[in-house]
């Protein structure tokens, strides 16, 4: 088995310096895609540079020798390291030489004093369930395909990962679609009046087939963001949680989460109206609306790290790690548990929404103030 992640190790490189047959990278594609992990781990290895010289130091040395002087480094530190990991890390040392990758990669998460259990969590896809008026409901999948073709209410297709609906033909009757995204999903919408909508895992947006009358009404469950398309005569109005916000034409996100007990309002660009009850406010660029049970306060925030999620990123600017560890028990559907004294701490930092869930834990571990331990599906925060 060593050498086969030895020989993967090879082709990954051979890819990157141009020398690659089409065999070797039918053999690649194949490797990639067996596991998630893998194809992550190809990406990071084809962002380093100086192949041509590694490669050719590669060719020099005996893989066999390399091998045994690994086992014997390793052997004597006691570490937890399965043969999977060893096998990767040996092919990464022969081509990267014994320095950042397998310290980042491998023997800094080993030498770490909490212990991850062998199960990894994959982080989310695009996927959701889209319940038509009609009681039909639509598993959407990476398939392109042809959900309805009706011109009394519209066109609804499903392109890559994106449902659009077409604008309808005859508006004079109104009928509902709900589309959810289950934890560890997210999907994008485009809506019969051009606005276009990101769900985020565990939410529910619910909205008509075509609107209807003089405004465009959408209601929102969990977290969304919200490019609307302008129109003057028709007010784009979106209900969340007790808050409306009233747009003619912007890009907002929304949030919203019972575990939370907080509605938020983001705003990028253009102007929003928040309406809580009798009390009326507007927000312009980089402000952020907060609802928590009758509170509602305005603070000024960098918008652009509230809809980083819709670009594959978690941004977080001095957030408390409980509302950080929520958005991850979403998105990589897990159970979170506290230490005492573990919630409040606050953490910044960007990283890779897509990368397992033991690779995001660590860099919140580089802190220095909290650990992790994960058993099953729960992940368990402790002080450090």
């Amino acid at each position: 088995m060593t050498r086969e992640y030895i020989k993967i190790a090879e082709l990954i490189y051979k890819q990157k310096i141009g020398i690659i047959s089409d065999q070797e990278q039918k053999e690649l594609d194949k490797w990639e895609k067996e596991k998630t992990f893998h194809q992550t781990i190809s990406d990071r290895l084809l962002k380093e540079s100086g192949w041509e010289q590694r490669y050719k130091q590669y060719k020099q040395i005996s893989s066999t020798n390399i091998w045994h002087n690994l086992k014997r480094q390793i052997k004597p530190r006691k570490r937890f390291i399965r043969l999977k990991q060893i096998g990767y890390a040996a092919g990464i040392i022969l081509l990267l030489g014994a320095g950042f990758y397998f310290q980042q990669f491998i023997s800094t998460r080993e030498n770490r004093n909490n212990t991850y259990s062998i199960s990894e969590f994959i982080p989310g896809s695009r996927q959701a369930i889209l319940r038509r008026a009609n009681g039909e409901n639509v598993l959407l999948t990476n398939a392109d395909s042809i959900i309805a073709c009706d011109g009394r209410f519209g066109d609804i297709k499903k392109i890559k990962n994106k449902l659009i609906y077409a604008a309808a033909k005859n508006d004079s009757k109104e009928v509902w679609d709900t589309l959810e995204t289950p934890n560890s999903c997210e999907f994008q919408v485009t809506l019969s009046d051009g606005t276009n909508v990101w769900l985020n895992a565990r939410s529910r947006l619910i909205y008509p087939v075509a609107f209807v009358g003089e405004t465009r009404s959408v209601w929102l469950e969990g977290e969304g963001y919200f490019e609307v398309r302008r129109d003057e005569k028709h007010p784009f109005i979106a209900e969340i949680n007790g808050m409306t916000i009233k747009v003619l034409g912007t890009s907002f996100n929304l949030k919203s989460f019972s575990e939370e007990a907080r509605t938020t309002v983001t705003l990028i660009s253009g102007k929003v109206e928040v309406n809580v009850g009798n009390r009326n406010l507007v927000l312009t660029p980089d402000m952020q609306a907060d609802l928590v049970g009758e509170e509602l306060t305005v603070k000024q925030v960098d918008a652009e790290a509230y809809r980083a999620w819709t670009k594959g990123n978690f941004v977080f600017r001095r957030e408390r790690l409980e509302s950080i560890m929520n958005d991850l028990a979403r998105w990589y559907n897990v159970e979170i548990r506290y230490e005492e004294g573990t919630k409040e701490i606050l953490f910044s930092g960007i990283m890779n929404r897509y990368e397992t869930i033991s690779e995001t834990l660590w860099m919140i571990e580089k802190t220095g103030k909290v650990k992790f331990d994960i058993t099953g599906s729960i992940v368990t925060v402790k002080k450090q």
